[in-house]
């Protein structure tokens, strides 16, 4: 520990920070953060360390401005934005850069083409909103696969550091009388604009500068109640408020979980207690003693670097080894992100933000590093994510920008619901379903548009089933395109097409279930923390719900042929557990230049990516019951299982050939694994 601070050089604080209990403030931040991506159970809400960084970083950024308009009575826009560049982007472009070997060497060029976007709208301080479009969840299973997802937070600080000045300068001279009461309002209607998407758009909510600006500006607060004098400490019992300031953040890092509406008016108790630590520290109280004691204070000067460090670390590993990672694996990542900080922060934060050494040699470091980003960007983009370093197997498996193509070829309204007419009369083919049901649209498409207007209406997460919603399980919404009302409407759709051919199916175990795929071998999605079945809003025991589920399945089955339609019931589609592209890749040398001569010369069935055949049977038994127990002369029947289970390996299910893979994720299919199911529905039509 004396050499790690010997590196960090102690006697250096009182220069390069305000207050040493604020650096062990940021060092419980980034511990938290740290441990919660660690995956250590004590610390289920650690991701609320970002929510301190932003309480943190209002606070700082408002007193200095606060403290040059008071003393100097101007503010030089020009040190600021130079001071922040200093701060932010040496360590911020030098780890980009590390992560593009890395990432050529362990990721797949369809993932690649996706983290090289990350790469480039990080560099220009809008990861935050790439993220938030590309809807990825941060707390779900698949999000430690983009390396640069953390960056999203400095994208926040970033945008609220260009915006933020210019407002309060603005204030400053206009509006000064009323600076308080603006501050207060932009944090109040903030604050209720987070409550309110949480509900609504939770995605967005979770990302963007709107609904995480309360967050900041109640650090802003702070430095107001300090610069202008507002003596808290004379509030009664004011040397308590620390030590529940302290309990605040524990009691939130330890009971909030993935499934906490957030950020919303239950995030006031980790920002509260932020905020009374620093507005009541002392010198002589214990929680500001301990917060000042020379190990906190040290790893909150390292805490940049750390929380820069720690998720690419984490990624890779996850990516290298997808999911299979155990505890010591994670002490190690912890104590190599340690390291590998205190380096950072040696030798790239302290020379950069020291002011002797010229800023204008920076800049052209800068420039010229990010230049290399936006090449690498660019070149991914057209390369298609390097593709020429892999094996032809991991190419072109995905066509669903060939779907999101066709659709705006034919201008639909909505990517749920779409008329694909190429005016055939009576010759109708509706596939309708959830987003394995999407998987099949494009093949589907081309394949009968010479025969069959084709349309479809499915929808991520709902298959068609009526009088069923589907609600969040933490909340009280539906999910609006998902509702008994939302089906109905999909019905009535579909009733303006009668004598049709309808393609129905989904992932019909899940629903029965209420559980993600387990293959028992290892590959785990993880738990159903979204959503659960309901009737009229009243919550159903797993009995309830499954006789709900199951009775209407019917009865949507046989209003569908009271229309005399035919009906074409897809049978469970394997699932996988592993997302396979990933775990197949895993399987490769890490040798970009041989691992094509490894695919020709090497790779067999032994070296398959497969899941146990009496797994499925068992996962599928209660699907099979259901839908074997429907009768009819125009149900037909398609088993994909047949095609992926117990033939090529026995008593196995496979997920791909020698030649293409069959899943593009856990349990989508790709465009050749689609293929061979619209094949058997072609062979059945005829």
């Amino acid at each position: 520990m004396k050499q790690i601070l010997g590196l960090i050089d102690i006697s250096k604080i009182k220069r390069i920070s305000f207050r040493q209990d604020i650096n062990g403030l940021r060092a419980i931040a980034v511990l938290s953060v740290v441990f919660y991506h660690a995956d250590l159970e004590l610390f289920k809400g650690g991701w609320l360390g970002v929510d301190i960084f932003f309480v943190i970083s209002g606070y700082l950024i408002a007193s200095i401005i606060f403290k040059e308009q008071l003393l100097k009575k101007s503010f030089s826009f020009s040190n600021f934005y130079k001071r922040r560049i200093r701060r932010i982007l040496p360590a911020l472009v030098f780890i980009s850069l590390i992560t593009i070997p890395f990432g050529l060497i362990f990721i797949i060029p369809n993932d690649f083409v996706k983290f090289s976007n990350s790469l480039f709208f990080s560099s220009l301080f809008g990861s935050n909103i790439y993220f938030s479009l590309s809807y990825l969840v941060y707390e779900a299973e698949n999000s430690m696969n983009w390396p640069l997802l953390h960056t999203w937070s400095l994208s926040v600080e970033e945008q609220f550091y260009i915006l933020f000045p210019v407002a309060l300068i603005l204030f400053f001279k206009y509006l000064k009388k009323y600076l308080l009461h603006l501050i207060v309002l932009f944090l109040i209607l903030s604050l209720l604009l987070a409550t309110w998407a949480s509900i609504y758009y939770s995605l967005f909510n979770f990302y963007l500068l709107p609904t995480r600006g309360w967050e900041l500006l109640a650090g802003v607060l702070l430095a107001y109640f300090e610069k202008f004098n507002f003596n808290l400490n004379k509030i009664k019992f004011n040397n308590y408020f620390p030590k529940v300031g302290i309990f605040l953040i524990f009691f939130s890092f330890y009971f909030f979980n993935d499934k906490t509406l957030h950020p919303s008016l239950i995030t006031l108790v980790p920002v509260l207690g932020c905020f009374l630590i620093i507005a009541f520290s002392e010198r002589n109280e214990i929680v500001t003693k301990i917060l000042s004691h020379k190990i906190f204070v040290s790893i909150g000067l390292i805490s940049y670097s750390l929380y820069l460090w720690h998720y690419p670390l984490f990624s890779f590993a996850e990516i290298i080894e997808v999911g299979e990672s155990n505890n010591f694996t994670k002490v190690f990542l912890i104590l190599l992100s340690f390291i590998l900080s205190i380096l950072s922060y040696r030798f790239i934060e302290l020379p950069a933000r020291n002011n002797k050494n010229s800023f204008k040699k920076l800049s052209i470091v800068l420039m010229f590093s990010t230049l290399i980003i936006f090449f690498v960007s660019y070149s991914s983009f057209k390369t298609e994510g390097f593709k020429n370093r892999v094996p032809p197997i991991f190419l072109n498996y995905d066509n669903s920008e060939k779907l999101s193509n066709l659709i705006k070829k034919y201008n639909c309204k909505s990517i749920t619901d779409c008329n694909f007419q190429n005016k055939k009369e009576n010759r109708n083919l509706i596939l309708i379903g959830d987003s394995h049901m999407r998987s099949l649209a494009f093949d589907l498409f081309d394949k009968t548009q010479k025969d069959y207007n084709f349309i479809m209406s499915v929808r991520n997460g709902c298959q068609f089933i009526l009088n069923v919603n589907r609600v969040q399980k933490e909340g009280p919404l539906a999910l609006k395109y998902c509702t008994s009302k939302a089906q109905k409407e999909r019905f009535d759709f579909i009733k303006d097409f009668p004598n049709s051919t309808i393609i129905i199916g989904g992932r019909l175990p899940e629903w029965l279930s209420e559980q993600k795929f387990d293959n028992l071998e290892g590959g785990v999605e993880g738990e159903m923390l979204d959503f659960i079945q309901n009737d009229s809003r009243s919550l159903l025991t797993i009995e309830e719900r499954n006789k709900l589920i199951i009775e209407n399945y019917r009865l949507t089955i046989n209003e569908l042929l009271k229309l005399n339609n035919k009906v074409v019931l897809i049978y469970p589609i394997p699932e996988v557990g592993w997302h396979v592209p990933r775990k197949l890749y895993s399987k490769f040398p890490k040798n970009i230049f041989g691992i094509n001569k490894y695919y020709e010369e090497q790779f067999d069935k032994d070296k398959y990516v497969t899941t146990s055949f009496e797994t499925f049977k068992n996962r599928t038994k209660s699907s099979f019951t259901l839908l074997n127990s429907m009768k009819d002369k125009n149900l037909i029947r398609i088993y994909p299982h047949k095609l992926f289970c117990d033939n090529l390996i026995k008593d196995r299910c496979i997920t791909h050939d020698s030649k293409k893979l069959f899943y593009l994720d856990y349990d989508h299919l790709s465009s050749a694994g689609s293929n061979l199911i619209v094949n058997e529905i072609l062979k059945s039509l005829k």
